[in-house]
């Protein structure tokens, strides 16, 4: 919800993908990504059986990586820092390659703009 809002204010789809695997996990029913607020609407991506092979599932317990796609500038512009939460680092896709095009935001970053 603070990092990509766009799920939750008006019902858009990202594509996800799994990057890295993280612990085990077993998905018993829909499995949805949700964010780190504790808000009903924090909801990231919904069925993500949908957009994961079996094994990938399988991978994406705690600690996974998981690339949520097609956020673009727009995402990024909307983002905020909701309850004191730090902005995550970005990266583009560019002809295949990674690019950090924002880097992870730091605690001296957040209180900087409080002086």
């Amino acid at each position: 919800m603070t990092e990509l809002i766009r799920p939750m204010l008006y019902g858009a789809a990202h594509p996800v993908s799994l990057v890295a695997a993280g612990t085990p996990f077993s998905a018993i029913g829909p499995t949805h990504l949700v964010g780190p607020i504790c808000e009903a609407g924090d909801i990231l991506a919904r069925d993500l059986q949908a957009q994961l092979s079996t094994a990938e599932l399988a991978q994406a317990g705690p600690g996974a990586l998981l690339a949520i796609g097609r956020a673009g500038a727009y995402g990024a512009a909307m983002a905020s820092n909701y309850n004191g939460r730090l902005r995550p680092a970005e990266v583009v896709v560019e002809g295949g390659e990674l690019r950090l095009s924002r880097r992870r935001e730091t605690l001296d970053d957040l209180l900087s703009r409080d002086a």
